[in-house]
């Protein structure tokens, strides 16, 4: 009688426990809320903290503990002090009605501390940010039930109320996966560099790119190598992720006043998006065709090899002109299949500087050419660039300059005679823009074996006037029509060679979308 007495008193006791525990904790997730509503983040993330200790199950208290993480994250006294040194205002740096702004100088500059590293921010982001978001994701991935829902109010969001459920959960792990896994790769390179430096670089109005690169020799070097398997983690664990969440929210009846919904315009995209993602995934293991993008490859798995370091991949520069033909590797450590040397180079180009409201493009240096004296003539031999379109020009005074010709230049070695009449003791070459002059250029071949067909004549007539050229070795041929041509003109090109017979006419026409350069391009003669 008296061990059941006993055992029965502490079963009682034990449900007792158990309800004074869910009563206790469903009080501090309300206490939660309410501080939430009222914005007051820190005693809000305290209160899910203690629901959290006292009962892990539940999933609700997880949930709203894994997104104040984030929330407070701004409030850190290290990131608080990060905006200090950046001259953020003090006022207004609530997350949820921003107002704080960096303070200029009179030339318009942000008065940063001049001591500031921009190596600091990134270390904050790689330690304290990154492993917030860990701290998160483990709150998140600890609600395992399907049938898990949560109703925010207005209050809560400050956009209206809303539903979270299951599916929604995984899309946001998905999400934060992605994002830490960013953090983390961009954490794992080097981007020391004083703000006192990219101070003087702004004062003389563009930095010299070359000079920044050798006086700090880290910089776009390693900082922490080792987190980059870390980063491909979070990477892989992104895309399962957003799988599971896509199949989730797809198979649910009700998509309205859901956190995330597809609506049935929305299908086609999100098709297209997860194809993506899909090859993204494969591409941590091995190369990868893109959806979408023909002949396109990608294999993400060297950007996260140790071994593989942002500087290994830059250029060389001339002060702020990029060098071209100067890129070690166009494959970027076999991230993607082997580019152009124009290709890289157009997408240099797209970049802007703009310091200080100066606007500035990239600028390209061609290189050096190698000259040579032959018998009756200069030979230039110009660097491989993959593409790109040069005018040469040259001057016996350094003074008065006319363009000998233009060359398009492949992966191999272009090389140009002048010829040397004996009255002129020097000369002088160098690399023209033609940005302002029109020509045509493409290979000739043989139409039976598709060979290139050198020392053919090529002639271009447009308005009466007759532009001719001869292909070279590799049967190619520019034809240079000087200045600008008008838009909406027609023409005509003949193309004869010996040992061939001629060919007939044909016609072409320049529009203002259309130039005679891409309509030849290649004919196939």
């Amino acid at each position: 009688m008296f061990p059941k007495l006993i055992t029965s008193l502490f079963l009682l006791l034990l449900v007792l426990g158990a309800r004074l525990t869910a009563q206790n904790v469903d009080g501090l997730v309300l206490d939660g809320r309410a501080f939430l509503a009222a914005r007051n983040l820190t005693n809000a993330l305290q209160r899910f903290q203690q629901a959290v200790a006292l009962q892990p199950t539940n999933e609700t208290a997880q949930a709203f503990l894994g997104a104040t993480r984030l929330l407070t994250l701004v409030e850190r006294a290290e990131f608080q002090q990060l905006l200090n040194r950046a001259s953020f205002t003090t006022n207004g740096r609530s997350l949820f009605s921003w107002k704080a702004e960096p303070q200029f100088d009179t030339n318009g500059i942000p008065n940063v501390d001049p001591a500031l590293n921009v190596m600091e921010p990134f270390q904050w982001i790689r330690s304290a940010m990154a492993d917030e978001i860990g701290n998160a994701l483990t709150n998140l991935t600890s609600i395992r039930s399907p049938q898990f829902l949560l109703t925010l109010r207005d209050s809560e969001t400050g956009s209206g109320a809303m539903n979270v459920d299951y599916a929604d959960i995984q899309m946001l792990i998905a999400g934060l996966h992605l994002f830490r896994s960013s953090l983390l790769l961009v954490g794992s390179w080097d981007f020391s560099v004083t703000w006192s430096r990219i101070r003087s670089g702004i004062d003389a109005e563009l930095p010299a790119i070359q000079q920044l690169l050798e006086e700090f020799p880290g910089l776009l070097g390693n900082a922490a190598p080792e987190i980059r398997a870390r980063a491909k983690t979070e990477l892989l664990e992104a895309c399962l992720a957003y799988f599971q969440a896509s199949a989730l929210i797809r198979a649910r009846n009700n998509q309205l006043d859901r956190l995330f919904s597809f609506v049935a315009e929305d299908l086609e995209a999100e098709d297209e998006f997860y194809a993506h993602v899909a090859a993204l995934r494969t591409s941590l293991e091995a190369p990868t065709a893109i959806p979408s993008i023909p002949d396109e490859m990608v294999f993400m798995a060297p950007l996260f090899e140790a071994t593989n370091p942002l500087r290994r991949f830059v250029p060389e520069f001339q002060d702020n002109s990029l060098v071209l033909g100067s890129w070690s590797d166009r494959t970027f450590g076999g991230i993607t299949k082997e580019r152009s040397e124009r290709d890289l180079a157009s997408l240099v180009g797209q970049l802007t500087f703009d310091m200080n409201g100066r606007e500035r493009p990239a600028q390209f240096a061609a290189g050096i050419p190698r000259v040579q004296v032959v018998p009756g003539a200069v030979r230039l031999t110009l660097p491989a660039f993959g593409g790109f379109v040069f005018g040469i020009e040259r001057s016996t005074n350094l003074v008065s300059w006319e363009i000998v010709g233009i060359v398009v230049s492949s992966d191999q070695p272009a090389v140009i005679s002048d010829p040397r009449p004996e009255s002129f003791l020097s000369r002088y070459y160098r690399f023209a823009d033609v940005s302002d002059r029109v020509f045509a250029y493409g290979t000739v071949r043989n139409r039976t074996t598709g060979a290139p067909v050198s020392n053919a004549s090529v002639c271009m007539q447009i308005q009466g006037v007759q532009y001719c050229t001869t292909s070279d070795s590799r049967g190619g041929y520019v034809v240079d029509f000087g200045t600008r041509l008008p838009n909406f003109v027609s023409g005509s090109a003949t193309v004869t060679a010996s040992g061939f017979s001629r060919l007939n006419q044909f016609l072409f026409r320049q529009s203002s979308e259309f130039s005679p350069t891409e309509l030849l391009l290649n004919p196939g003669f």
